[in-house]
C-alpha cells in the first residue's frame, strides 16, 4: 500500500499520470487511513477527482460512503484555507497597528507555491508569525490581550481566533545546541529586513508578508529535523520542502544554501531528505541541493510512514497508558538513536530544559500570568 500511496502523491503533483491499479474496497480504506495520518487527505482527493474524470474504472471499488466522506473533508479544507488566508491578513494588519512588522512562517506562505490545482487542498494548521520586535514587546502585547502561559524561548500562543491557533515568534527558531543557536540568531538578524518586506499574493488575491523561498529552504529543513529528532515528521512537511527546493530562487542560490546547510549542521540530514524527495515525489537529479543518501533516506522514510504528521500516527508515540517515566525514556531513546544529526543539541538538551523552566517562571512573575 505504501508504494501505491506514493504513486497517488506523484499524480497529485503532476509527476506521474498513470495509476495501473484496481484497488479493493479495503485497500482504498488503507489509502485513506495513510493519507489521514500524513495530513494529505486534501492532496490525495485531487487524485480521486482526476481519476474520476480520466480513468473512472480504477475507482470501481472505492466505497461510496468513503468517497463522500473524503469529498466532505476536501471541501472543508478548501474552506479552511480561505479562512486562514483571511486571518493571516487580519493578524498582520493588527500587529502593524501595534508598531510590529511581521512575516508569516511556513504554512499559508508555502502553500502558495503548490500551484493553482492543489494549493487550496493543502491542509492548513496553525499560524506561525515572526514579528520584528523583542520578546518583551511580544509578551506585553499578549499579556494585555490574551494572557496565557503557553510560551517558550521563541514564541507565545496568541489566542485571537477561536478556530485557529496562533504562535507569535520573536525569533523563528531556537535550539539546545548553543553554538548553532548563536549562528541562527545572527542569520535571522541578517534576514529580518528582507523577510519583513517580502510580499506574497495568496490564492484568492489576499496579500501578506511571508518568508521567501531562500529563507524557507533553511528554516523549513531545520523545522523538519527538529520534528524528526523529538516528535516525528510527516510527508506534508516534506512536501512543503519539495516545492521550496523546486522554486527558481532556491535553484539560483544552491551554493549559498548548501554552505548554510554545512554551517548549520544540516548537510548530512539534507542528503536523507533528498533521497525521500526522489523516492516519493520524483524530484529530478538537477533539482537536488545535495547528493541523496539512500541508507539514511530509507530510515527517514520508514519513520515518516510509521509516525505520520508530527508523530501522531505512531503507536510508539501514543501517550495512552504511558507513564511519565516511560515517555521520558522513550523520547530520550529516540534522541540517542538519532544523535548523529545533532550531537551537541542532544547532549545540551537537559541544560536547555532547565534554562527554559527558569526563564518561564521569570516571565510568568513579570507579567502576572
Amino acid at each position: 500500500m505504501i508504494k501505491t500511496f506514493h504513486r497517488l502523491i506523484r499524480i497529485s503533483i503532476g509527476k506521474d499520470t498513470d495509476f495501473p491499479f484496481i484497488l479493493s474496497s479495503q485497500e482504498w480504506k488503507s489509502i485513506y487511513s495513510i493519507a489521514k495520518d500524513q495530513t494529505l487527505l486534501g492532496i490525495c482527493f485531487a487524485d480521486i477527482e482526476r481519476l474520476y474524470n480520466n480513468k473512472p474504472e480504477v475507482l470501481v471499488n472505492l466505497p461510496k460512503e468513503l468517497k463522500m466522506q473524503w469529498y466532505a473533508i476536501a471541501t472543508n479544507i478548501r474552506h479552511r484555507n480561505r479562512i486562514v488566508n483571511g486571518q493571516c491578513v487580519v493578524l498582520q494588519k493588527d500587529l502593524y497597528t501595534e508598531g510590529l512588522r511581521s512575516s508569516i512562517l511556513k504554512g499559508q506562505g508555502i502553500a502558495s507555491y503548490y500551484g493553482k490545482n492543489i494549493c487550496h487542498l493543502r491542509q492548513p494548521g496553525d499560524i506561525d508569525i515572526w514579528v520584528d520586535g523583542t520578546w518583551q514587546q511580544v509578551m506585553e502585547l499578549v499579556a494585555k490581550r490574551t494572557p496565557n502561559k503557553e510560551f517558550d524561548l521563541k514564541h507565545v500562543h496568541y489566542n485571537v481566533f477561536k478556530d485557529t491557533p496562533v504562535e507569535v515568534h520573536w525569533v523563528p527558531s531556537t535550539t539546545s545546541n548553543f553554538i548553532l543557536d548563536r549562528k541562527l540568531k545572527h542569520f535571522y538578524r541578517q534576514q529580518a529586513n528582507v523577510q519583513f518586506n517580502n510580499k506574497l499574493t495568496l490564492n484568492g488575491n489576499e496579500t501578506i508578508t511571508a518568508t521567501d523561498p531562500f529563507f524557507d529552504s533553511i528554516h523549513l529543513l531545520l523545522h523538519i529535523l527538529g520534528h524528526y529528532l523529538y516528535e516525528g515528521v510527516g510527508l506534508r512537511q516534506v512536501m512543503d520542502y519539495y516545492y521550496i527546493v523546486r522554486h527558481a530562487d532556491v535553484q539560483q542560490r544552491k551554493e549559498e544554501i548548501v554552505a548554510y546547510y554545512k554551517d548549520f549542521g544540516l548537510y548530512d540530514f539534507s542528503k536523507s531528505v533528498m533521497w525521500v524527495l526522489k523516492e516519493v515525489f520524483g524530484l529530478e537529479d538537477n533539482y537536488m541541493l545535495t547528493e541523496p543518501n539512500k541508507k539514511s533516506g530509507k530510515e527517514l522514510l520508514k519513520e515518516i510512514m510509521k509516525e505520520g504528521n508530527m508523530g501522531h500516527a505512531s503507536v510508539c508515540l501514543s501517550e495512552n497508558n504511558e507513564t511519565t517515566m516511560h515517555r521520558w525514556y522513550r523520547r530520550w531513546k529516540r534522541k540517542l538513536r538519532l544523535i548523529r544529526f545533532n550531537t551537541i543539541g542532544v547532549v545540551c538538551n537537559p541544560f536547555y530544559k532547565v534554562k527554559l523552566l527558569w526563564w518561564k517562571q521569570k516571565v510568568i512573575k513579570l507579567y502576572n500570568l
